[in-house]
């Protein structure tokens, strides 16, 4: 496999905690230079920050995707790949204040007109939920309980568009039974987007150690 981009979110600068991210935030800033885009309606509240249950998985900041303070919670952070893929994988450490009172979305992708693909969400019990958007059907569910609040989660996934989508939970080496997998229906990744639309009451969403790799 071959390296495509990594972000640990140590490096665009200091701690910046709580911050509007309409707010002049070197930080912040820096992100956006880097390649990264905020949507953010309602007051979102972006970070570089540490939480307050805990430090960053590795290093010594993580990403922020704060709860708006006003309005329907749909703000994210979205990254485009160097190249569209319909086949990669994504690594990325996932975690959460507190568990939302209806559907979470942790992480989306889209393609190259922004037009939503598929999802991954976490719901109110702590469970994962894969999602077509195109189609607006449930993909797969985790029988039980994967993530608890103020716990970081280790996501190691391929995407295969073509084929299948299977995740892993802190299980680098690939080698235990996939947590969650199901067919997908197609269609050509561009965007990945961390966070977006919850149903429900939300809560602060924490990622760190970013790594997408091609299939070479």
């Amino acid at each position: 496999m071959t390296a495509l981009y990594m972000d640990s979110f140590d490096h665009y600068g200091i701690k910046v905690p709580s911050l509007d991210a309409n707010a002049n935030s070197p930080a912040l800033n820096n992100m956006s230079s880097a390649g990264w885009s905020f949507f953010t309606p309602n007051n979102a509240v972006f970070a570089l920050d540490t939480p307050a249950w805990g430090p960053a998985r590795t290093g010594q900041l993580a990403f922020l995707r704060g709860v708006a303070t006003t309005g329907v919670f749909t703000h994210t952070v979205t990254r485009s790949f160097p190249t569209p893929l319909t086949n990669f994988f994504l690594s990325i450490a996932v975690a959460v204040d507190s568990m939302p009172t209806g559907t979470a979305t942790i992480l989306y992708f889209r393609n190259n007109i922004g037009t939503d693909l598929y999802r991954l969400s976490v719901l109110p019990n702590g469970s994962l939920q894969m999602y077509n958007s195109t189609t607006s059907t449930v993909i797969a569910t985790t029988s039980g309980s994967v993530m608890v609040p103020q716990t970081w989660y280790f996501f190691e996934m391929q995407v295969n568009t073509a084929g299948n989508w299977v995740l892993r939970v802190n299980d680098a080496t690939g080698t235990d039974t996939p947590i969650l997998q199901g067919a997908l229906g197609g269609g050509t990744v561009a965007i990945v987007g961390l966070g977006g639309t919850t149903t429900g009451t939300s809560t602060n969403m924490w990622f760190d150690d970013f790594f997408l790799r091609d299939t070479n």
